[in-house]
């Protein structure tokens, strides 16, 4: 999510990152977007409606700024259909040249099952992509790892060679899972003093 991000051209977009949450309802997911725009002077009490109107003001600012708002949402699988709602209810900002929001949404397979439900119609309709990320072979899960030690300012050479056989096999080659155990596995090295994330440091660390 956050490569994606980053490769967007500041002059031409804004760009925010919303985390959902286990229960998160639609004024939870509102004020999360309203933090996330810089958007001031609002309670937890204010209301839904004020929260919109703040929300939907900001986006007419960035338009008349010439700038598309995108709104990447991760986790989105534990959005209810309350909080999908106010996805929906941003989806329909538009001027008559373009649609004023970009929405993406990210998240666990099931939740494309979900939205197959007939409570969810309006909702899948208004999502024109729809992908499957396949999980990594193990060439690509260590090609991932570099990359993402790269882009980080890091050193791929902090992971050992043999780390990568038993992390593709541990992740499945599940980015979001090869994330996990990389990470874990660093706090690991770290705590034993070591430099180099080696395959007993892994082992170890996701046992």
């Amino acid at each position: 999510t956050q490569i994606l991000i980053s490769e967007l051209d500041s002059r031409r977009y804004e760009t925010i990152l919303v985390l959902a949450y286990p229960g998160m309802t639609r004024t939870g997911l509102l004020r999360e977007v309203a933090t996330e725009l810089g958007i001031e002077g609002l309670s937890p009490r204010t209301p839904v409606h004020i929260l919109m109107s703040a929300v939907q003001e900001r986006i007419l600012t960035l338009y008349r700024a010439g700038k598309q708002l995108v709104i990447t949402v991760d986790e989105c699988h534990f959005l209810g259909l309350e909080a999908l709602q106010v996805i929906r209810t941003l989806s329909n900002l538009e001027v008559p040249e373009r649609k004023l929001v970009t929405l993406l949404l990210f998240g666990e397979e099931f939740f494309l099952q979900k939205i197959e439900r007939p409570e969810y119609a309006s909702i899948a309709n208004r999502m024109f992509i729809r992908a499957r990320l396949r999980p990594l072979t193990a060439e690509e899960t260590e090609q991932y790892v570099k990359f993402r030690c790269l882009i980080s300012g890091g050193r791929p050479s902090i992971f050992a060679s043999d780390v990568y056989g038993p992390l593709h096999e541990l992740s499945r080659g599940i980015p979001r899972d090869i994330n996990r155990l990389c990470h874990t596995a660093l706090f690991e090295a770290a705590r034993q003093g070591h430099s180099v994330v080696d395959r007993a440091t892994l082992l170890k660390a996701n046992s």
